[in-house]
């Protein structure tokens, strides 16, 4: 059971697997490296300025250009943890259920977004631009179903791989929901003919014939008949009164 310390978003689920988390590729950060080289540019001009004349200089003057310097930096240390924050708490995670967008807004915001497995119909990578093809970097798209907004995973690295993982999770999903679409008709099928005081075995026989045999083409159990119309009851004494053209039988709902 995932204990709450371990859990990386707060719905994560005890049995959620965690496939891929994800960040914004080094790239992003460039731009904060060229501010700092800018901003550190000055303040090594104005330290070196202070230590060479230092004799000629005023008392004002090397504390203005003290002050100034030490805003400077302050700034830049400032921006730094920004630009450090923003790209190492701005996280995509896919699991085995769910999409999640954690972002990070400023220093003070957080924004999670999540979408579940079985509400994906489309997902696409877009790779654009000479830094993105050289550095195997871009966007994934994520198409949601109804009239949810999409996803949209910005500059992650390898998103043809990220695209693929989540293809195939989501086509896992959608066949363990059509699995347990069919156990929850066997068990609906199961109970409501013991409600006519059918034996236990002969139920669990027919009703497993139902769901799953699909070359049969009448399906029988204790003198049930199911025709491609509905789930309609023939006793065995009517057997010859009711015949079903083959070729129109279908599994009954659970109904």
């Amino acid at each position: 059971m995932v204990e709450e310390k371990q859990k990386l978003f707060p719905s994560q689920e005890p049995e959620e697997k965690i496939f891929l988390l994800i960040r914004h590729h080094w790239f992003d950060y460039v731009a904060f490296a060229l501010v700092a080289v800018v901003t550190l540019a000055p303040v090594f001009a104005m330290v070196w300025y202070l230590i060479a004349n230092q004799a000629n200089l005023t008392q004002a003057t090397m504390v203005l250009l003290t002050v100034v310097s030490s805003i400077l930096v302050l700034s830049l240390l400032a921006v730094e943890l920004f630009g450090f924050i923003s790209h190492y708490l701005d996280v995509y995670i896919v699991t085995n259920q769910r999409l999640v967008d954690i972002s990070q807004n400023g220093l003070f915001k957080r924004d999670i977004s999540e979408l579940q497995m079985r509400q994906i119909q489309d997902v696409s990578a877009h790779v654009e631009g000479f830094f993105e093809t050289i550095l195997h970097f871009g966007d994934v798209y994520i198409q949601t179903a109804g009239e949810r907004e999409n996803f949209i995973f910005t500059n992650i690295p390898h998103p043809y791989t990220v695209s693929k993982q989540i293809i195939d999770l989501h086509e896992d999903a959608y066949n363990l929901e059509e699995n347990d679409e069919s156990s929850g008709e066997l068990k609906r099928y199961k109970e409501s003919e013991l409600e006519k005081g059918l034996d236990i075995e002969d139920v669990e026989t027919a009703a497993k014939k139902m769901v799953f045999n699909q070359t049969n083409s009448v399906r029988q159990a204790q003198g049930l008949y199911f025709s491609r119309e509905g789930s309609s009851t023939i006793s065995n004494s009517d057997e010859k009164k009711h015949k079903l053209e083959e070729g129109k039988e279908e599994k009954i709902s659970g109904e």
